[in-house]
């Protein structure tokens, strides 16, 4: 009789499953194949990577530089990716929020589907649904794009494909600009099309 029960159990598991659907089953091939991909990764001199990451960018304060260093970026991502090269760092990221900072004080909010960012270049590319906004309450900046880079050297920030732009003036009137392309001083707050 308990064989019969188990036999019974094993040809319903094997007809139905384990409860597992088509579509998680492909989403665990997925995961593991993205597993072994990081391993790979990993495995490779002066790279690193993982899930569920948290990666600060700081430089050291050139007014003084025995304290604590300036954050420039912190960045939360479901995946990176970290490749060390001498003194530099190339970051990749995916599914990122992520806060800039100016002063050590956090200026804008930043969420994209993959960032890039290049501690040599001093850049950070965003790609996918790209939303820049500004801390400020009310934000005054807010823009969405296919894609931008802000580069901490010249404060630009570059935005293209599908952009649009909405810039809060005080007292004043709310600006909506929409194109494909835009470029915003995050230094002076010049924003030009």
């Amino acid at each position: 009789m308990r064989t019969a029960s188990v036999l019974v159990l094993v040809l319903m598991v094997g007809l139905c499953g384990c409860g597992v659907s088509a579509q998680q089953r492909q989403q665990l091939l997925l995961e593991r194949a993205q597993i072994k991909e990081r391993e790979k990764l990993a495995s490779t001199p002066g790279m690193f990577a993982g899930n569920g990451c948290y990666i600060p960018w700081r430089i050291p304060n050139p007014r003084h530089p025995n304290s604590k260093p300036l954050t420039v970026l912190e960045a939360h991502a479901a995946v990176g990716i970290v490749q060390v090269s001498g003194n530099a760092a190339v970051v990749k990221l995916q599914h990122v929020t992520a806060l800039i900072y100016k002063n050590n004080v956090p200026v804008f909010r930043l969420k994209a589907d993959g960032v890039t960012g290049d501690e040599g270049a001093m850049t950070v590319a965003a790609q996918g649904s790209v939303l820049f906004v500004s801390t400020n309450t009310p934000p005054d900046l807010q823009v969405t794009a296919d894609r931008a880079t802000w580069s901490r050297s010249t404060h630009l920030l570059i935005a293209d494909g599908n952009v649009r732009a909405v810039k809060r003036q005080h007292n004043g009137p709310e600006i909506v600009r929409m194109g494909s392309h835009m470029v915003y001083n995050t230094e002076n707050g010049e924003l030009s099309y």
